[in-house]
């Protein structure tokens, strides 16, 4: 079975599993994340870059149906050969998902994405561009642990297609610290 169906399906499981625990009302607190990002599968891209370890970052709340996300990822990829020029991926995105909290430390989420890849080239590529934006949809799982009440860690698994004339599958490992703050009083108007 392939990884994006892999993930589809332990999001929806983890849904299907009831919550318990403290749980938070809709947009009450914002969950702030940072951490590295490392790309996990060899697609055939890789026979001309090598992905370095980038940066991960993202904010989300409990909306009324699940969580809502935003969130980004950049990865440099270094040329392998002098005839290719190296260039930044960097990955914007937005998601909703269930979320699982089995007790007040634990939280699990399943996530599906929708992003915009930026492709940011050193030089102009064969068509005469530096840069490129591409579709990309995907999958994430993610599990955090807080070690206090508003201090954890995050590990989290991607699994993303980015729409290029030949699709790109990218498989990202990140982990990290989370930070959660209440939601300002305005912004939770907005999004109520």
């Amino acid at each position: 079975m392939r990884t994006p169906t892999v993930l589809v399906i332990a999001a929806f499981l983890a849904a299907a599993i009831p919550a318990s625990g403290r749980q938070v009302g809709a947009y009450g607190v914002l969950d702030w994340s940072v951490g590295g990002a490392e790309n996990m599968n060899r697609v055939g891209m890789h026979t001309w870059w090598w992905p370095s370890t980038g940066v991960s970052a993202r904010v989300s709340t409990n909306g009324r149906v699940g969580i809502v996300e935003v969130g980004g990822r950049w990865v440099p990829m270094s040329p392998r050969t002098t005839a290719q020029p190296a260039w930044d991926a960097l990955l914007l995105y937005a998601g909703w998902g269930p979320r699982w909290v089995p007790t007040n430390r634990l939280r699990l989420t399943g996530t599906a994405r929708l992003g915009l890849l930026r492709m940011m080239f050193d030089e102009e590529t064969f068509a005469g561009v530096k840069t490129e934006n591409e579709l990309s949809i995907g999958f994430a799982a993610r599990v955090e642990w807080f070690a206090l009440r508003n201090v954890g860690v995050f590990a989290e698994a991607t699994a993303e297609r980015t729409f290029t004339s030949m699709p790109i599958d990218w498989i990202h490992g990140s982990a990290g610290l989370v930070l959660r703050t209440r939601t300002p009083v305005w912004l939770r108007r907005v999004l109520e």
